[in-house]
């Protein structure tokens, strides 16, 4: 299983190897986290200060705390300039690495006060304000740093008390037994934020390899708490990211296949379209030849429109002249047949006058006879006209 451990460099700055990252690329995500540390730090400074001066004057009033009220006012506005300083700073952006381990040791000193005035005893329950705080915020090394100086700063207040007012035991064996304690209880309770803290950050490491494109990458999920479920669905997250993409890039795939195949599609249609292009021109190549043809044929149509309406003309005309002729002939028909009527008459005539003739004598005979023929001339040319 793929680990954000490949990301770390061969070499840590001297703050990666004091603060405990892993990379030096994670400082700003630890300067944000620190000015957001001073930021809360410096609100809960000025609670401390005001509820140690409180406690001051209420032992002072009851007897208990030898100091006087002047020094407890005086140490007050000191350590509220400090604060006010830290704020200050925090304000206008400046930052140091180291800067976070002044500010916990500083509470520590603002919370040994308190143990100065009183002495040993319960109030190294207060360490705890200044040690917890800066364990959930900042992980172990700062925790780590924080119990140690504490320890030995309520070592040091409680000294300090036996000297400032001759109390009857300085570093006793009760001391060491309250500081021992406070060791252990601190130890133990840090130990909690601070492995949650690192299993929250190496889960945080996770998400920034799968960020990067390192799906491969999942989280421990060990553990059954909180963390332990998220870290499970972050791995069910990145399977279903990992299915999802393979599906995709499956698709994808296909579907580059078949654009592949509809490029092909594309370059048939285009040839034939390019065919069909050609084909056309043709056509309009030919029903143009076709359209000058109908346009000579029409011309060729009207001519003989023309010759054909002249040919009817003169099919008119040669009607009329055949039925002139045909006029004609019938008026010559019927002349033939009055010719013919009057020859026949004549012929009978001719018949009855010959008939006449050889019964009568020779010399009248002849009279007669030509007396017949002039008559018969005469009639032929009535007929005639």
């Amino acid at each position: 299983m793929t680990t954000p451990q490949d990301l770390a460099p061969t070499r840590k700055s001297l703050a990666a190897r004091v603060r405990g990252w892993r990379v030096d690329s994670a400082g700003v995500e630890q300067r944000l986290r620190d000015l957001e540390a001073v930021a809360r730090a410096h609100r809960r400074r000025w609670v401390m200060v005001g509820a140690g001066f409180l406690l001051g004057a209420l032992g002072w009033i009851a007897g208990v705390v030898p100091t006087h009220p002047t020094t407890m006012v005086l140490v007050a506005g000191a350590v509220a300039v400090l604060n006010a300083v830290a704020g200050i700073i925090s304000e206008r952006g400046w930052y140091r690495w180291w800067l976070i381990y002044v500010l916990a040791l500083l509470d520590a000193l603002l919370v040994g006060v308190p143990v100065v005035w009183f002495g040993h005893g319960g109030l190294v329950a207060a360490f705890f304000i200044a040690v917890l705080p800066y364990a959930f915020d900042q992980g172990q090394a700062v925790g780590d740093f924080l119990v140690l100086i504490s320890a030995l700063v309520y070592l040091a207040a409680s000294q300090l008390h036996h000297v400032l007012y001759r109390s009857d035991a300085g570093l006793g064996a009760a001391t060491y037994l309250e500081t021992m304690v406070f060791i252990a209880v601190a130890m133990a309770l840090k130990r909690i934020p601070a492995r949650l803290i690192e299993r929250i950050r190496h889960t945080r490491g996770v998400m920034g390899v799968a960020e990067h494109g390192q799906l491969t990458v999942r989280a421990p999920a060990a553990e059954s708490d909180e963390l332990g479920f998220l870290e499970k669905s972050l791995n069910r997250m990145l399977d279903e990211i990992s299915g999802t993409i393979s599906t995709v890039q499956r698709e994808a795939d296909e579907v580059a296949a078949f654009a592949e195949q509809l490029a092909a599609s594309a370059q048939q249609l285009h040839a034939t379209s390019d065919a069909v292009t050609h084909t056309a021109q043709q056509l309009a190549t030919d029903l143009s030849g076709q359209r000058a043809m109908a346009d000579g044929a029409r011309g060729e149509s009207a001519k003989a429109a023309d010759q054909a309406e002249s040919l009817r003309v003169r099919a008119e005309l040669m009607q009329a002249d055949a039925a002139r002729l045909v006029a004609a002939a019938e008026r010559g028909r019927e002349r033939v047949a009055r010719a013919s009527q009057t020859l026949r008459t004549v012929a009978e005539e001719v018949r009855a006058t010959a008939s006449t003739v050889v019964g009568a004598p020779a010399g009248p005979e002849r009279r007669d006879r030509g007396c017949a023929r002039r008559t018969a001339r005469r009639g032929l040319r009535r007929r005639g006209q």
